[in-house]
């Protein structure tokens, strides 16, 4: 199921972006769906549901513990949100035993994480796609050139969210990002970066991966109230 809506969102993005080619900036704004008409109002329902893809190199340790925490957070704020996480390379080994120990000690469940590889389709399928370090940025920006304003790591979406402020209460997530990507170059990004990227803790000890959950937990709970504020979902 999931496969198959990250197709349409995806074939659907891009006949948005035929459609509208050389027009106005309005085509990034999300969800790009949104003005694409004959669509089945089911299926428009499901495609309008925000998507956010966390990106990391094997897709076994960092990216789904970020996708994991994220999901509980945001589902304390009744955000429509799908969230999920792939790699920039193939592997067929799931997450070690170290980090689903410490994660069990947060309340999240990787036992069950199946890893999978990060393919263009799902990258145009994605609102938002955050890397765990600069490389997967860049691994993200190479399989879509378009992308870009709408790539980030994980701590530069989260300082660049401290300093450009919350999303209101009436603006929607594209326009957010868009106030995010202002300014940003690519060339910024070449490298790495304690400023930008997550220590990868794989084959250390426990209390790597414990620093890591501990980093990440800190980052998507600032990134859920910057990017989902409370006050999008108070009635009234």
């Amino acid at each position: 199921m999931r496969a198959s809506l990250c197709s349409a969102r995806a074939l659907l993005v891009r006949v948005l972006d035929h459609r509208t080619k050389g027009a106005t900036q309005n085509r990034r704004m999300y969800p790009r769906v949104c003005a694409i008409p004959d669509v089945e109002p089911a299926l428009m329902g499901a495609l309008l549901v925000t998507d956010v893809l966390f990106v990391c190199t094997g897709n076994r340790c960092r990216s789904p513990s970020a996708a994991l925490l994220l999901r509980r957070q945001l589902g304390e704020t009744g955000s429509e949100v799908t969230v999920h996480s792939a790699g920039t390379v193939e592997v067929d080994v799931g997450p070690p035993r170290r980090l689903v120990l410490e994660g069990r000690a947060l309340g999240i469940g990787l036992a069950a994480h199946v890893p999978h590889k990060v393919d263009s389709e799902m990258i145009r399928g994605a609102d938002l796609v955050i890397g765990l370090a600069r490389e997967h940025l860049r691994a993200t920006v190479v399989a879509v050139p378009s992308s870009f304003p709408r790539t980030f790591t994980l701590r530069e979406i989260v300082r660049r969210g401290l300093e450009a402020g919350p999303r209101g209460q009436e603006e929607d997530l594209g326009a957010w990002l868009a106030r995010l990507h202002d300014a940003r170059l690519r060339v910024d990004l070449m490298g790495e970066s304690p400023d930008d990227d997550i220590t990868d803790p794989m084959g250390g000890t426990r209390d790597d991966y414990r620093q890591m959950l501990t980093d990440v937990t800190a980052l998507t709970v600032t990134l859920r109230d910057l990017a989902w504020p409370v006050t999008l979902h108070a009635d009234g």
